[in-house]
């Protein structure tokens, strides 16, 4: 996808574009999808890489970030069917499979894990179509 937004900009370099267009020269970086932020860590950062260059999931894949009893996880929802959530720490090890699986209640390691999470944020998601 980036590679034919780059041959779109280079072909339409020399466009003289008009106020709604906000594109003007082949140099300007249109952000296709929101970043991870900073306060990432680098870990989670290559393993949305990897999701990345994988095929799109259904549903498709999200990472979110909460505050879990005083510290910082990653939870990745399950995809389809019978599979196991992952919760990893901020250094990607798997604390927990807080749900799915055949009973769809995870390895049952953290069954407070729902109830007592909080901050919840999008850290990525899969734009991508099928």
């Amino acid at each position: 996808m980036k590679n034919l937004l780059i041959l779109f900009l280079l072909l339409n370099a020399s466009c003289k574009c008009s106020k709604t267009n906000k594109i003007k020269d082949a140099s300007v970086a249109i952000p296709i999808e929101k970043t991870p932020t900073d306060s990432v860590p680098i870990c989670i950062r290559d393993m949305i890489k990897k999701l990345e260059a994988e095929p799109v999931t259904s549903p498709p894949s999200k990472i979110y970030q909460y505050s879990f009893e005083g510290k910082t996880v990653f939870y990745l929802p399950p995809v389809c069917c019978d599979n196991f959530s992952e919760l990893y720490n901020d250094s990607c090890k798997i604390i927990a499979y807080p749900d799915g699986g055949f009973t769809g209640k995870g390895d049952r390691r953290l069954p407070n894990f729902h109830d007592d999470k909080k901050e919840e944020k999008i850290i990525w998601e899969d734009k991508r179509k099928q």
